[in-house]
């Protein structure tokens, strides 16, 4: 669903509650995120053949984002 290559996972236990939030993907980065009722979770992973600073300039809009919009 997110990958553009080999892709990232996540594993949690079945009792947590939680959706996935496509609205933060990271464009060209193998990337998940999960918000439960307590956490943002999110999964990277920059491939060697992708832009190191495309990544982190990416990385810091979604955690501004998400300052922004005040999640746990």
């Amino acid at each position: 669903m997110f990958s553009t290559g080999g892709g990232v996972a996540l594993y949690l236990k079945s009792s947590f509650e939680y959706h996935l939030s496509n609205d933060l993907k990271i464009a060209g980065v193998e990337n998940i995120w999960v918000d439960t009722q307590e956490l943002l979770i999110g999964v990277i992973y920059n491939p060697l053949s992708g832009s190191q600073r495309n990544c982190i300039d990416e990385f810091e809009n979604v955690l501004h984002s998400v300052f922004l919009s005040k999640r746990r």
